[in-house]
């Protein structure tokens, strides 16, 4: 989708509506959308152009309005912070073998020595300028594989905080099959925030995340885990991930999800990253369907949402802050997707070390943070620029040409969808 006369002043965009019978007037900084009438967009450019005042009054009070507004860009997010948010893989080993994971063909055996995560630990809660520390724990594998370093990493966090008066959070990114009542009850009590990868239907799930070491179907366990988890009141999150599998069944899932785990609020539907060149008619497919989904979710009370729905009120000059993610090697890397030395991208987002203490090689961190502020040659021109704020930079790496511009055509059509939908839903 290309938008008409982009730029027609600084945060000034018109694009067209989707179904092709208006248009959209667009100020992301300005927190500003509302649709016209196509045959007023003469009047909307000669007022861009030659200040010429249109003839339709409420058009011109809301363009003289808008016009005097003053315009600051996103606050820059700190790049890469080191001292209060760290993601701890403790191992890469995983029980499951799923059919477009990341990470499969990368995966070493090694598990982080706890010595390691204390060191992380006391890395975080020795800087003291933010009064809050994040610790999350997933996987280039399963996390819960290694429940007992889990176990001690929690209580050695808590036995900081209360040493420092540093408050902490923390969370945990499993596929849920190895949480067993016991460990439900432990994670409620100790306040952890749990996010599970699952694929919702029982035949998605056994299909796209079959068991990798035995015959069972990996649905009944998380399911069992799922409504283990309701029980203990444990906040949760649902992230399944959208292939051409499951793309026209989105809607199914959230009511599978609103029929069989009650009071579950987050639905996560994420489009696959893979390798796979044609990509236009699979998001054609995914606008459809997730915006179905999307609407079902408002009506039962499930936020569905992915990547790009949650950045649309939260605009940003970067996709992600990127991580001071620690590997099972005990290396530092900016981004949990390439924490592997197999990877071809590693050493490239590799900037430090953890032995005795965490070594941050800064000039490391320096180019990893170019490397993550690189943007595509359209970004500038694009009005979606402060919602993908240039994309994935781990996508970025991976993806062609043609799935770049595949991805770039998507995330127009979808923040135009949700313009479209925010302004009917406040009109009603």
């Amino acid at each position: 989708m290309k938008t008409l006369y982009q730029n027609i002043k600084r945060d000034v965009y018109i694009l067209p509506s989707s179904d092709g019978g208006g248009c959209i007037y667009y100020s992301p900084l300005r927190d500003l959308s509302f649709v016209f009438s196509s045959d007023l967009l003469g009047s909307v450019i000669s007022f861009y152009d030659s200040g010429t005042l249109p003839d339709n009054e409420t058009l011109k009070d809301y363009l003289l309005s808008v016009d005097k507004q003053v315009l600051e860009d996103p606050v820059m997010m700190k790049e890469i912070d080191t001292e209060d948010r760290a993601v701890i893989l403790l191992t890469q080993k995983c029980n499951l073998a799923c059919t477009y994971c990341f990470a499969q063909s990368s995966r070493s055996t090694a598990v982080l020595p706890i010595e390691k995560v204390y060191a992380v630990i006391d890395h975080m809660f020795s800087h003291n300028n933010n009064k809050s520390k994040a610790f999350s724990f997933l996987g280039g594998g399963e996390p819960l594989v290694c429940w007992k370093e889990i176990q001690k990493a929690v209580a050695y966090i808590q036995k900081k905080s209360r040493e420092t008066g540093i408050s902490h959070r923390v969370s945990v990114v499993t596929n849920a099959t190895l949480l067993s009542e016991e460990k439900v009850e432990w994670i409620a009590k100790n306040h952890i925030i749990v996010s599970v990868s699952s694929d919702i239907l029982p035949d998605i799930q056994n299909n796209q995340r079959p068991y990798a070491f035995k015959k069972a179907n990996s649905f009944d366990d998380v399911d069992k885990a799922i409504k283990c988890l309701l029980k203990y009141n444990v906040p949760f999150k649902l992230r399944a991930t959208i292939t051409r599998l499951n793309v026209e069944r989105m809607l199914e899932m959230v009511k599978y999800a609103n029929e069989n785990y009650p009071s579950l609020k987050i639905l996560h539907l994420e489009p696959v990253t893979d390798s796979a060149e044609e990509y236009d008619e699979f998001y054609s497919q995914y606008l459809t369907c997730f915006f179905e989904a999307y609407q079902f979710g408002l009506n039962c009370g499930i936020q569905v949402t992915n990547s790009l729905r949650s950045s649309i009120y939260h605009l940003k000059r970067h996709f992600c802050q990127g991580e001071l993610c620690v590997t099972p090697s005990g290396d530092i890397v900016s981004c949990h997707r390439h924490s592997s030395e197999n990877d071809e991208f590693y050493k490239a987002c590799r900037y430090g070390f953890v032995k005795d203490s965490v070594s941050i090689d800064y000039e490391g961190l320096k180019n990893v943070i170019t490397m993550r502020q690189n943007r595509t040659v359209n970004c500038d021109e694009c009005f979606a620029k402060w919602h993908c704020a240039g994309g994935c930079a781990s996508q970025k790496m991976v993806f062609s040409q043609g799935q770049q511009l595949s991805f770039c055509n998507y995330v127009r059509s979808f923040v135009r969808n949700i313009l479209e939908f925010e302004i009917k839903d406040n009109n009603q």
